[in-house]
């Protein structure tokens, strides 16, 4: 009896930085369990070293991998975009170049998709490990601490409340596991406004706009925590995202619940004062000024 192929999954991989960090990712890629996977890389780095690395020691032996390289670095976004519209796959996991897959990730994911009759699930996380710059396991931060304690199916409206109060616990593009039909905006863009920071978020409410997510209790990935992480995020972007999250999200039925409003603007208020405060990098006086209307607006929340 002939079967059918189960669907194909797209590992997307931006690279930007770090080629050491980057082959070990691929790595935890090739040993997925899962059988029919594409890993399509991008390289944005301005070397030849991830190249010569990926022609030498990866594509050799697997024909799973797709290497295409930037002629010119591009924004950050715009890889990730990149990738997307790369992706051949019914079904699409990002894999950033610090982060690694546990062998079982895609496997496990998939299986709640493969019995989701109705297409009713719009992404999957999974509890993931923080380690540290050498790889070491290192104790849970506020946003990577255990959700559940049993494989659980949430509503999506209910899942995007919490992920908007309480930190994005659903995790960076490498822990979630999206179906591509259902990126009905390009990644990183949420009502039409591109983010400048949290893009993971922007689009895991577009997602969850649509339907529920899962959340799986083992831990399925790994992220790395260390200070070059995110050293590219600029300190205004976390503002203006937020200030979109907030107010567009309540369009489509998001945080009606007042406690869930309230904490959100509590906790956004107090981040802004944080940045007025700081005497050892002062705001301009535009960040100033924006800062204050944020504050402004806020109020009437």
């Amino acid at each position: 009896m002939i079967t059918s192929p189960p669907p194909l999954v797209s590992i997307l991989m931006p690279v930007f930085t770090n080629p050491f960090y980057f082959q070990l990712a691929l790595k935890s890629v090739l040993l997925q369990t899962y059988p029919n996977l594409e890993i399509v890389i991008r390289d944005n780095t301005i070397t030849n070293e991830v190249q010569s690395l990926v022609e030498k020691e990866f594509l050799p032996y697997t024909n799973k991998i797709i290497y295409i390289r930037n002629q010119q670095p591009v924004p950050r976004l715009k890889v990730y975009q990149q990738l997307f519209n790369d992706a051949k796959g019914d079904f699409i996991n990002y894999l950033m170049e610090e982060d690694l897959f546990y062998p079982t990730k895609i496997q496990r994911m998939m299986a709640y998709y493969l019995n989701d009759e109705h297409e009713n699930i719009k992404l999957v996380t999974s509890y993931r490990q923080p380690i540290d710059d050498n790889g070491n396991v290192i104790s849970d931060l506020i946003f990577t601490a255990r959700r559940h304690n049993q494989d659980t199916v949430i509503d999506g409206v209910a899942l995007g409340d919490s992920m908007i109060a309480e930190s994005n616990w659903i995790g960076e593009p490498s822990t979630v596991l999206f179906r591509k039909g259902d990126l009905i905006e390009p990644f990183g863009q949420f009502g039409g406004y591109e983010f400048e920071s949290a893009y993971d978020m922007g689009s895991w409410m577009t997602l969850l706009s649509q339907g529920n997510g899962v959340y799986i209790t083992d831990t399925l990935s790994f992220v790395r925590i260390y200070p070059q992480r995110n050293e590219w995020r600029t300190r205004m972007g976390p503002i203006k995202d937020w200030m979109h999250l907030i107010s567009y999200s309540r369009s489509l039925g998001f945080l009606s619940t007042p406690s869930f409003l309230h904490k959100s603007v509590v906790d956004f208020h107090q981040y802004i004062d944080s940045i007025l405060a700081d005497t050892r990098n002062p705001p301009s006086p535009d960040e100033v000024g924006y800062l204050l209307q944020c504050k402004k607006l806020l109020a009437g929340n």
